[in-house]
């Protein structure tokens, strides 16, 4: 379900054109959705000391 928002997202924000290749954005919307859950498990770590 995130995978399919974000996508959602950044085709809405135009950081992808939309017929684009199906991989590249498979792999870019992975690269960012990493990055995001780093920072919400950062965020949580902080919060539960």
């Amino acid at each position: 379900m995130l995978f399919e928002l974000l996508l959602d997202l950044m085709i809405e924000k135009k950081h992808l054109p939309e017929k684009s290749n199906p991989v590249m954005i498979f792999h870019d919307a992975h690269e960012t959705r990493l990055k995001y859950s780093n920072v919400v498990e950062r965020v949580l770590k902080i919060r539960a000391h």
